[in-house]
């Protein structure tokens, strides 16, 4: 049985049809690889890295395979036009940390004089997929680039997390709590989305 074997190129677009749908991707062969990966860019890129002994026939079985949830994928991000994106970095952590400390504490105060619930301690972390968490050990810790969103948001985030030193859960219970200071905490969750934070 004869396997033809894929020639090293670092950057083959190929194309690929599923449906109705054309897919395009670009192949990246790697010798470091020791297995298929599929990454699929905000702006639509789609590239499949595969290890350099895999054949022709089973990279494209592979890829016909994925094509729906690749599909899926290019849509959502699609569909996210217009979205900012907020990057994790140590120079973003560095110059808005203070401020975002501040910021945080001052909203705390605010809103935790009508709660009025104990918690351990607050930090400021560089997260790269949420806004903010609250431990079973009552800390509280928000993304530092809650400095960079308008006040109105960063007021739901810190609701939000407040609300979890007593409801640790997304229950009606919860929203209730989070509704007595915020009652249109459902309009800020949809503006939230505007911000994407990688």
């Amino acid at each position: 049985m004869m396997i033809t074997m894929i020639k090293q190129h670092m950057n083959e677009l190929r194309t690929l049809s599923f449906g109705n749908a054309i897919l395009q991707y670009t192949l990246k062969v790697s010798t470091l690889s020791r297995r298929v990966r599929v990454t699929v860019y905000r702006d639509g890129r789609c590239q499949v890295t595969v290890p350099h002994t895999m054949d022709r026939s089973a990279v494209e079985r592979f890829v016909h395979e994925k094509a729906h949830w690749i599909l899926k994928k290019k849509e959502f991000f699609n569909q996210r036009q217009g979205v900012q994106v907020l990057k994790s970095d140590p120079e973003t952590y560095k110059k808005y940390r203070q401020q975002a400390f501040e910021l945080v504490n001052q909203k705390i105060e605010k809103f935790n004089a009508i709660y009025r619930f104990s918690f351990a301690r607050i930090c400021i972390r560089n997260q790269k997929s949420r806004w903010g968490s609250c431990s079973r050990r009552r800390n509280l810790n928000f993304n530092v680039k809650i400095a960079l969103i308008p006040e109105t948001l960063v007021e739901y985030i810190v609701v939000h997390e407040l609300c979890h030193l007593k409801e640790l859960n997304h229950s009606r219970a919860f929203w209730s709590l989070v509704s007595h200071t915020i009652p249109n905490y459902a309009l800020r969750r949809r503006e939230l989305k505007q911000f994407c934070i990688v």
